[in-house]
């Protein structure tokens, strides 16, 4: 760890917390830190090119940086270049890690890098003063961006951190349309049980949890417009739900205020999202606060 720190310190890194240091390191957004199993070196650069990409690592193939700096594993992304150095099995001094730095970042710029004065999210250059760090915390990724692009990068984290669709990136649109279709068996049983007046709130919190899941399982983004958005789906859901229950009364013969129940369906779907979203600031306020979501490292 001394070592770890005194490197950090003669390069002009910054701290947070015990074991992580971020910053510009010979002119690229970086963050060195130790996990358990040894010590990690993360570069946060763009390479568009998937050919310079590709490039970039037959070249660190054919230089064997593994055998001769004792690299356990690393990884080359559009995004980052990750390098790990294991404590387990060969063993490695700090000299191989700044001696990897002082070989490896010069050679960046040839394969197309962008450099810290260049934002990732965007692509944009970044002016003197007008950029900011931020941390992704599920695997500790340092981004220098703009303010303006944090969205987009809350937005990937949450993409990381879900359950389902890894692969999308969460938006509201697709949130707004799984809340809808998870809801329709709600609405379905709603309006064939629309005679029962007084099992209409307990279903409006069955379809409350079910355009929730929905929600956060499309994944859809997180945000202003998350608890907006679930009420409007309630709201397309009650009217569907109005229209076949109509035409169950009509066929049925039986006269029933479907405008009073659906005030009792929508009051208990309100219900059914506020203890989720209770439950998930209870989740919040217990969370490791130093690891969740993206962390404004300033």
């Amino acid at each position: 760890m001394s070592n770890l720190k005194t490197y950090a310190e003669s390069e002009g890194l910054m701290p947070f917390g015990e074991d992580y240091f971020f910053g510009n390191l010979r002119g690229y957004s970086s963050a060195l830190f130790v996990n358990p199993a040894g010590k990690q070196l993360t570069v946060n650069t763009c390479i568009s090119d998937k050919e310079q990409q590709e490039k970039l690592q037959n070249f660190l193939q054919t230089s064997d940086v593994k055998a001769k700096y004792h690299i356990n594993q690393y990884s080359i992304e559009p995004e980052k270049l990750h390098f790990q150095w294991c404590s387990f099995g060969e063993k490695y001094s700090f000299e191989d890690i700044s001696a990897f730095i002082s070989w490896f970042y010069p050679q960046l710029k040839e394969y197309g890098a962008s450099g810290i004065h260049v934002c990732p999210e965007c692509g944009k250059e970044i002016l003197p003063l007008s950029g900011h760090w931020y941390m992704m915390a599920h695997n500790r990724t340092v981004h220098y961006i703009h303010s303006a692009c944090r969205g987009s990068l809350m937005q990937k984290e949450q993409q990381a951190t879900s359950c389902f669709r890894k692969n999308k990136i969460p938006t509201y649109k697709a949130g707004f349309l799984w809340a809808l279709l998870f809801s329709l068996p709600g609405t379905i049983l709603w309006s064939l049980l629309v005679t029962k007046s007084d099992a209409a709130p307990c279903i409006g919190i069955f379809i409350g949890v079910l355009a929730w899941l929905g929600y956060t399982l499309a994944p859809g983004r997180r945000g202003a417009a998350t608890l907006p958005l679930l009420f409007a789906s309630a709201l397309l859901n009650l009217l569907a739900g109005t229209g076949i229950a109509g035409l169950v009364c009509a066929i049925s013969g039986q006269a029933v205020d479907t405008v009073q129940l659906s005030a009792y369906t929508f009051i208990g779907f309100i219900l059914g999202v506020v203890i989720l979203l209770l439950l998930q600031l209870v989740a919040f306020l217990f969370r490791d606060k130093e690891m969740t979501g993206v962390i404004d490292l300033e």
